[in-house]
């Protein structure tokens, strides 16, 4: 059957030579399938040639209706219907292959090219249900204009669910939408939310020094102990100012108990005099054996200062 198909199609070729001579034909399509929609291709392109693009849009969609899903032939039904100033019913081909399809980049780059026409939004209701239609053939444009409206008009939870869509929370968008939410989260004291975005940053590692400062003090003011405590353990937020800060606000707190045990496992080296002093009151303050603790500190403190100083004696080996 595939000769038989193969045969008629070279019949018909040459049979339209002067009609279709140079036209190429979509890849992955069998004999057949070519045999089928070759004459809508030839119609279409000879309707392009004299401007008649209606016709040229209706055997593009014939041609298309015979071989659904292939992406040369759902491209050129989208162009056609951009082509005839209709962006709607091309994004939706276009959309309508990517449920199929959603990582092709041809398909992705082809949505982004048209216009993007945004409604007007001024309601949480009105956002939901623009949401709602980005979110069913998923489009980053239309995905990160509803994120940033959502921060516009004060919807941050929609923001968030908006900005952990698969195709936006890995790329770049996501990054500087979850930056931008971080900022205002942060504004309106909504410090869950805060702390979600900074670790979801954080686990992607794209949190910068400035902004784990932040971070840390989401956290305590969430008073969120363990989560400091396991971030410092990994190296993060364990700077000295860091370490005096937190455990003032155990201080501050009450929290004799975990004071006492953070005091006992943290020395902290300062250049700041006056922050080393601090840290010596709240030895005495919250210490369970304060005399020799401190006597330890200021030992460590010395031996650390005395490496420090002949550390700077040695004079480095020349480069090659």
């Amino acid at each position: 059957m595939r000769i038989v198909w193969s045969l008629l199609l070279v019949l018909l070729l040459g049979g339209n030579a002067l009609a279709g001579d140079d036209l190429v034909m979509p890849p992955g399509l069998t004999d057949y399938q070519q045999f089928k929609v070759y004459p809508y291709l030839v119609r279409a392109r000879e309707a392009l040639a004299r401007g008649d693009q209606q016709s040229a849009l209706e055997n593009y969609r014939h041609a298309h209706a015979l071989v659904p899903g292939n992406v040369d032939l759902t491209l050129a039904v989208a162009q056609a219907w951009h082509e005839a100033g209709h962006d709607g019913k091309a994004r939706q081909v276009l959309r309508h292959q990517m449920r199929t399809q959603p990582d092709n980049p041809r398909l992705q780059a082809a949505l982004e090219k048209l216009p993007l026409r945004l409604p007007e939004v001024h309601t949480r209701e009105r956002l939901e249900r623009w949401q709602a239609g980005c979110e069913r053939s998923p489009d980053r444009r239309c995905l990160i204009s509803v994120a940033q409206k959502a921060i516009e008009i004060g919807a941050l939870d929609i923001a968030w669910q908006v900005v952990n869509q698969p195709e936006l929370i890995n790329g770049l968008a996501g990054r500087d939408l979850l930056t931008q939410l971080s900022q205002v989260a942060i504004a309106q004291r909504q410090w869950t939310l805060a702390d979600n975005c900074f670790a979801s940053m954080d686990h992607r590692a794209t949190l910068a020094p400035q902004q784990y400062e932040q971070w840390f003090e989401v956290l305590q003011q969430l008073q969120d102990d363990r989560r400091i405590l396991d971030l410092q353990g990994q190296g993060v937020m364990n700077s000295p100012q860091m370490q005096l800060d937190y455990a003032e606000s155990l201080a501050a707190r009450g929290e004799a108990g975990k004071l006492a045990d953070y005091l006992e496992s943290h020395a902290p080296h300062f250049s700041d005099r006056q922050h080393e002093r601090r840290w010596v009151r709240l030895i005495y303050r919250a210490s369970r054996h304060p005399v020799q603790q401190v006597n330890a500190y200021r030992a460590a403190s010395k031996a650390r200062q005395h490496h420090g100083a002949a550390a700077q004696k040695i004079t480095p080996a020349p480069r090659e």
